[in-house]
């Protein structure tokens, strides 16, 4: 897993990306005998809006490394509006990732979905933006 690879590479920063909330990354950051990855690393976690059922089990069974948990499967398919719902997921996926030690920041992968952008980073309190 990531503690492997940290072990073939100099790597400093790695992008993770997940749909399933914070479980998975807590999995990778506490790997055999490293507890606190992110004392290594800086993690940035990547965060993907989902736009409807469809695209949601699409990428679910597409998309290598990528698992959505059933119960998030059955929010947007069951969603009357979708794309709210996908957004409304982002945005409490990336309250998770916030109380995450070690999470420096999210990289949010709004696929053709760039218009949104805006609304996300607003609704998520991601700005203004941290300074150094």
């Amino acid at each position: 897993a990531v503690g492997e690879a940290l072990d073939a590479f100099d790597v400093h920063t790695f992008v993770e990306h997940l749909l399933s909330g914070d479980a998975l990354l807590e999995e990778e950051c506490s790997v055999g005998d490293r507890p606190v990855l992110h004392e290594e690393v800086h993690i940035m976690a990547g965060v993907t809006p989902l736009k409807s059922g469809g695209m949601a089990r699409y990428m679910n069974s597409n998309v290598s490394g990528i698992t959505i948990p059933e119960e998030i499967l059955d929010r947007m398919v069951k969603a009357p509006k979708p794309a709210d719902e996908g957004i409304q997921l982002c945005l409490e996926q990336i309250q998770e990732l916030r109380g995450i030690e070690g999470v420096h920041g999210v990289h949010i992968m709004a696929i053709e979905w760039e218009h949104r952008m805006a609304e996300i980073v607003e609704r998520a309190g991601l700005l203004p933006r941290p300074t150094a």
